[in-house]
């Protein structure tokens, strides 16, 4: 798992997350964009080095991401829940799809 990660749990389920800057305004006003990333679980993956060898390494299973810092005091803690939720849903008919189940 990555360092900086943090956990929450919403409806029984336990997600980790990270958060990182993806675009930094300059200038006066500045302000930046931030993109947090949810994860669920792990998964084995192969890598390689720079001379070719691979090996399998496990890393953190991505679920979805938001556009957002939760450390910004504009987004209050229910809009966050509200949209882990949204996109729990939209994860969840995924894999409903998948298995063939339309309705």
């Amino acid at each position: 798992m990555k360092n900086n990660m943090k956990t929450v749990e919403i409806d029984g389920r336990t997600l980790q997350y990270e958060t990182i800057e993806v675009f930094r305004c300059r200038g006066e006003g500045g302000g930046s964009w931030y993109k947090t990333t949810f994860y669920e679980g792990s998964q084995k993956v192969k890598k390689s080095n720079f001379w070719g060898k691979s090996y399998d390494c496990e890393v953190p299973k991505e679920l979805f991401y938001i556009d957002g810092h939760p450390d910004n005091p504009r987004l209050p803690k229910q809009w966050w829940r509200e949209r882990i939720l949204e996109e729990l849903a939209v994860f969840e008919r995924e894999k409903e799809i998948q298995r063939g189940e339309f309705i």
